[in-house]
C-alpha cells in the first residue's frame, strides 16, 4: 500500500483533521447516519496516527453535532448520572429510542385530530338519500 511521502501524509492528515474540526450534522440526516459519518472519520483520523480518536472523542463529537437539531433530547441525555459511563453506541441508541418515541407520539397525536373530525362522506351519502326519498 502506497501511503506518500512524509509530507504527502501530513496533508492528508491536515485534510481529515479539517473535516473532524469541522464536523456538523446535515440537514435531515438520521442520528444513525451522522454516527456512522462519525466513525468513520475517527477512523481515518486514527489510520493516520491520531491518538485522541477514542470512544470518549466520539461520542462528545457526536452530542456536539446532535445538540443544534435536537437540544432537548441532548440535554436529556447530558443530565443523566450515569452519562460518563455510558458508550457512544448507547448515546446513538438513546437518540434512536427517543425519535421512536417522539414519531409514536406525533402519530397518536394525528389519529386522535381524525378521529374529532366529522367524516365527510358520509354526511354526503346521508344527503344523497335524503333527495332520493324526496
Amino acid at each position: 500500500l502506497y501511503r506518500g511521502s512524509a509530507s504527502i501524509q501530513r496533508s492528508n492528515y491536515e485534510v481529515v483533521q479539517d473535516e473532524a474540526d469541522e464536523f456538523a450534522m446535515k440537514e435531515d440526516e438520521e442520528p444513525r447516519e451522522l454516527y456512522w459519518r462519525l466513525t468513520t472519520l475517527a477512523v481515518s483520523l486514527r489510520d493516520h496516527g491520531s491518538k485522541d480518536t477514542d470512544k470518549n472523542w466520539i461520542k462528545r463529537k457526536f452530542l456536539k453535532a446532535m445538540m443544534p437539531y435536537h437540544k432537548a433530547m441532548s440535554s436529556v441525555i447530558l443530565q443523566r448520572p450515569d452519562f460518563h459511563t455510558l458508550s457512544s453506541c448507547e448515546v446513538l441508541d438513546e437518540f434512536v429510542a427517543m425519535s421512536i418515541l417522539d414519531k409514536t407520539a406525533d402519530n397518536a397525536v394525528l389519529h386522535s385530530q381524525r378521529a374529532k373530525k366529522p367524516n365527510l362522506a358520509l354526511k354526503a351519502k346521508v344527503n344523497v338519500e335524503e333527495e332520493d326519498e324526496e
